[in-house]
């Protein structure tokens, strides 16, 4: 469920109606727990760093942490592509499971 809704809002982002849709959802769990609002700056700006945060995507944090009444300055540190790397895509393997580590997190990899 929510990797559906991280493609929709993914999909939604590329056209200024979608955009303002975003920031509309976003600002919908504004009186939600600190700690989910929280939660979901950081998806957004773990997605803003797929190929690094510049001006553009500052600008959209922006907005995003005023919708969710977030710190912009205080999660941001928490993001960043040297702490949070991305697997690389699973694949089948007779051989089974192995567990890598990654720099910061575990993952299963089948080989």
């Amino acid at each position: 469920m929510l990797e559906a809704e991280l493609f929709d809002g993914i999909a939604r982002a590329r056209t200024r109606v979608g955009h303002a849709d975003n920031l509309s959802r976003a600002a919908a769990i504004a009186d939600r727990s600190i700690e989910q609002r929280n939660d979901v700056f950081l998806i957004a700006a773990d997605v803003a760093d797929h190929e690094g945060i510049g001006d553009v995507e500052h600008l959209a944090l922006d907005e995003i942490a005023n919708a969710l009444a977030v710190d912009k300055r205080s999660l941001l540190p928490q993001v960043s592509r040297s702490h949070l790397p991305l697997p690389e895509p699973l694949a089948f393997s007779s051989s089974g499971l192995r567990i890598i580590e990654t720099r910061s997190v575990p993952v299963v990899r089948l080989s």
